[in-house]
């Protein structure tokens, strides 16, 4: 997933990520700063820190993994793939395209999530 999201993003978004790749966190602390960390899959929000310094704003754009039920024919998980590749592309033409939207909804998100005291739940978090 995390694959899709990257080629989406230098595809919609050109040179600007042409040179950026995954990385161990060591190369980035106290070295490197982003306006913005993106996370697509559960796996990555429970197993990274919820914290990444350098990061202004984190948001979790978590789609569903097309790998899960690994028995499925061919034809089945080859659909779940395009699906989720669609889901990915349309998320990242929205911000790219409108990103004060995209940080509206992560202010209301925070917003409520203060309200009600629960931020674990929010679908956007601020580092």
């Amino acid at each position: 997933m995390r694959q899709m999201a990257e080629a989406f993003l230098r595809h919609l978004a050109g040179d600007r990520f042409e040179d950026q790749h995954p990385k161990g966190l060591s190369t980035y602390l106290g070295k490197e700063y982003f306006n913005y960390l993106i996370i697509v899959c559960a796996r990555a929000e429970e197993r990274c820190p919820k914290t990444f310094p350098g990061v202004g704003t984190t948001f979790s754009w978590i789609f569903e993994d097309p790998r899960r039920d690994e028995d499925l024919p061919y034809d089945s998980m080859l659909e779940r793939f395009r699906t989720v590749r669609d889901q990915v592309e349309l998320r990242m033409r929205g911000w790219l395209e409108q990103p004060e939207v995209e940080l509206e909804m992560l202010r209301d998100a925070v917003s409520i999530g203060n309200t009600l005291g629960d931020q674990e739940h929010d679908p956007f978090r601020r580092a």
